[in-house]
């Protein structure tokens, strides 16, 4: 029974209708729209249309690999989307599989450039020290967060129900620096980033609702662990053990 419910597949679970699964596919396609949107939105100052409002932001060679990865992973998002909704079922497997590559990437050039930045603000006199090392477990917390929700959906991808609430519930982490560069939220307090990005949590909540009576497993343990993270990074950060080990990180 327990092993049923984690599935969604226990006995006394509504069985989806057609009408469900189409309001599935809207869902979860309207939810990427706005993840990509957030992207846009969040970083157009400083990288996509830079230009524009004449950025004083340096942009090394690393923050370009970074930022062509997390736009990649971005676009492939959509794409995936889309083409479930559009009954590409072949065509979305196969990119699934090429993600891969991407995730890889991604996660690669993240602590990369968290380790850089870091470095760099470290050198900086306008920055303190301590705030700077606290500050660098928020992006390799959500390196660790989301590989392993990815590798979870991947294992997942013969459920289509607990795959993409999985994978829908992952990037709700890697979207909220999106969410902190926003005009009016960025200078607001980390976890009011996270509160907002944590409103697409809550559709979700309300989504299983409405078409499966009931939360599903995959959304409960996705939203506890998102959580989890993004408020245990701010406590564990303010640690001496953390600090110690942020330090050794930047040697």
């Amino acid at each position: 029974m327990v092993r049923a419910w984690i599935h969604g597949t226990c006995p006394m679970s509504p069985v989806a209708t057609p009408s469900a699964s189409a309001a599935d596919r809207n869902f979860f396609r309207t939810a990427v729209v706005i993840l990509a949107l957030l992207a846009l939105a969040g970083f157009a100052p400083s990288y996509y249309l830079r230009p524009l409002f004449h950025s004083e932001v340096e942009l090394t060679v690393l923050k370009h690999l970074h930022g062509a990865a997390f736009t990649s992973w971005t676009l492939l998002l959509v794409t995936q989307a889309f083409l479930i909704s559009n009954g590409k079922l072949h065509w979305h497997r196969r990119l699934g599989y090429a993600s891969m590559a991407v995730v890889v990437a991604m996660m690669t050039l993240t602590v990369a450039l968290a380790l850089e930045r870091t470095q760099a603000w470290l050198d900086d006199p306008q920055f303190d020290a301590g705030d700077v090392l606290q500050f660098l477990l928020t992006p390799l917390a959500t390196v660790v967060y989301f590989t392993g929700m990815y590798i979870a959906a991947l294992c997942y991808r013969h459920r289509p129900a607990i795959h993409k609430r999985l994978l829908l519930i992952a990037n709700l982490d890697l979207f909220t620096p999106a969410v902190s560069r926003l005009p009016w939220i960025g200078t607001t307090a980390s976890l009011w980033h996270a509160a907002v990005i944590d409103i697409l949590l809550l559709a979700l909540v309300v989504h299983d609702w409405r078409t499966l009576k009931r939360v599903h497993p995959a959304t409960w343990i996705g939203g506890i662990l998102l959580i989890f993270c993004q408020i245990g990074r701010e406590v564990l950060a303010r640690t001496d053990a953390w600090m110690d080990i942020a330090a050794r990180l930047v040697e």
